[in-house]
C-alpha cells in the first residue's frame, strides 16, 4: 500500500444546515477522515476547490444547487476526477463512480453506501 494512502482523506462539504453539517462531520471523522471545509456558498466552493494545494477527495453538495454556479461546480469535480456526493439533487444526475445522489433524510448507513458507491469504503 502505498504511504499516500494511509493519510486521512479531505472533504469539502457545501451546505447550511448546521445540525446535518455536523452530522456529516462526526460521520467523516469517525471513519477516518479530517474534518471537512465547510462553506455554505458554491461560489465560495468553487474558490477553495480552485486555490487548493492537496485536493480533495470528496465533494457533498448539500447546499441549493439548481443554478448554474452548482452545476458547474459538480461537473467541474467531474472533469477533476473528485466524487461528489449531492443531496436532493434534482438537478443533478448520478455518475457511477462520479457523482452519487442522496436524499433526506439519510442515515450513516446511507452515507456508507453513497461512499462505497463513490469507491470511498471505510479507512
Amino acid at each position: 500500500m502505498n504511504p499516500r494512502d494511509l493519510r486521512p482523506r479531505r472533504a469539502l462539504v457545501i451546505g447550511k444546515n448546521a445540525v446535518e453539517l455536523m452530522d456529516i462531520e462526526d460521520f467523516l471523522r469517525a471513519r477516518g477522515w479530517f474534518a471537512p471545509i465547510i462553506t455554505e456558498d458554491v461560489d465560495n466552493a468553487a474558490r477553495l476547490l480552485a486555490d487548493t494545494v492537496e485536493a480533495f477527495h470528496l465533494v457533498i453538495v448539500a447546499a441549493p444547487h439548481a443554478n448554474p454556479q452548482a452545476v458547474a461546480l459538480i461537473r467541474s469535480c467531474v472533469d477533476e476526477a473528485c466524487p461528489v456526493l449531492v443531496i436532493n439533487g434534482a438537478s443533478a444526475t448520478a455518475q457511477p463512480g462520479q457523482v452519487v445522489l442522496m436524499t433526506r433524510p439519510f442515515s450513516d448507513a446511507d452515507l456508507d453506501e453513497a461512499l462505497t458507491a463513490l469507491g470511498l469504503p471505510e479507512i
